[in-house]
């Protein structure tokens, strides 16, 4: 790749170039001088996905010497994670990277991973989302809004409920509840089979509805609390691991179509490796920001052993049952999954201690 381009910059010395081309632009590296890849992120600089993704930033220049260049636009710049998804899949951004909930309104394709209650532990969850028959599946499916499944980053572990001023020691605490809510109907849902309710808000207007009252708490991973300073804004933190999720990046499948194989491949090499570096990074930044908390007074509390089943039951209950159908989730995959899916050697462990 590296004496093509330099073949290439000798002609664009003599044409008139264009600052920050975009990667869907030639089908072939000899009409390119440069790759200039943008990345919606709408996670604050600092957070474990964003730190993920400068990582790939960072191996990719590395790896291409300067010649590929990525750019990530953090904290929700360039829109909400549904407004960046509906620019890739439309050809006006090169990438995205968000919360599969998210993604829900433009497609059901992790729709399965979103279900409640789905996975034991991070290595169970993580078997999986590197299972050839569930990336198929799941390609298969976004291929048809023009979408291709390109990375997943750690979100940093099951969702903890944060509130402002009201403390959830039973499962009557969660009784009208009003929580923030992504996209994805079966959060939602889930949060109404604890007794919730749950509304829609874009992540980055979130810590502003806490603050008014517009909903009494959230429902994240911990690691989602620090960078932002939410938990300055909640006072109250309840780890229940309801759903775990992740943020993933997705790639406009026609421009990554066009792409020279050698440019795909260095860029499917960095990510790997950046995805690699990222899982072990974010065990690493979950214990910081546990202490931290803890630092600045703030109390991670638990339910007891037997709500936590009883609550269990009764969300999958109620969220399997009604999305598992033909339309939200297919049968036939989440068989799939519960067939490749192994038991966790350590149920529960999510790479982190909150105690």
């Amino acid at each position: 790749m590296k004496k093509y381009i330099k073949l290439f910059l000798v002609v664009a010395s003599m044409l008139i170039v264009l600052v920050g081309c975009n990667i869907g632009t030639s089908k072939s590296v000899n009409n390119k001088s440069d790759y200039t890849i943008k990345v919606g992120n709408v996670l604050a600089d600092g957070d474990t996905v964003s730190r993920g993704l400068d990582k790939f930033a960072e191996i990719v220049e590395e790896k291409s010497d300067g010649e590929i260049m990525v750019e990530v636009y953090h904290g929700g710049q360039l829109g909400s994670d549904l407004e960046t998804y509906e620019a890739v899949k439309n050809g006006n951004l090169d990438m995205a990277s968000g919360s599969i909930a998210n993604l829900s309104p433009i497609t059901n394709a992790f729709n399965v991973l979103h279900l409640p209650y789905l996975f034991d532990s991070k290595d169970q969850a993580y078997d999986i989302l590197y299972n050839e028959k569930v990336i198929d599946m799941v390609n298969e499916e976004l291929s048809k809004s023009k979408l291709k499944w390109f990375a997943s980053f750690d979100s940093g572990g099951p969702r903890v409920i944060a509130t402002k001023n009201k403390e959830i020691k039973t499962l009557s605490d969660l009784e009208g509840l009003k929580l923030r809510a992504s996209e994805s109907e079966l959060e939602i849902e889930a949060q109404e089979a604890m007794g919730a309710k749950g509304s829609t808000i874009n992540w980055p207007d979130t810590p502003q509805a806490i603050s008014q009252g517009m909903v009494d708490g959230v429902t994240v991973p911990i690691s989602a609390l620090y960078p932002s300073k939410l938990y300055e804004t909640t006072s109250e933190i309840t780890f229940i691991p309801f759903q775990w999720f992740f943020h993933s990046t997705v790639v406009n499948e026609e421009k990554w179509n066009d792409l020279p194989e050698d440019v795909q491949d260095v860029l499917i090499e960095s990510v790997r490796e950046a995805e690699e570096w990222q899982l072990e990074d974010v065990d690493k930044l979950n214990e910081k920001v546990v202490e931290g908390m803890k630092s600045d007074g703030v109390e991670i509390k638990t339910i007891s052993d037997q709500d936590n089943v009883t609550l269990k039951e009764q969300v999958k209950e109620q969220v399997w049952n009604k999305y598992i159908n033909e339309k939200t989730v297919k049968q036939e995959v989440v068989d799939i999954i519960q067939e490749e899916k192994e038991d966790s050697d350590q149920p529960g462990d999510w790479g982190f201690e909150i105690e």
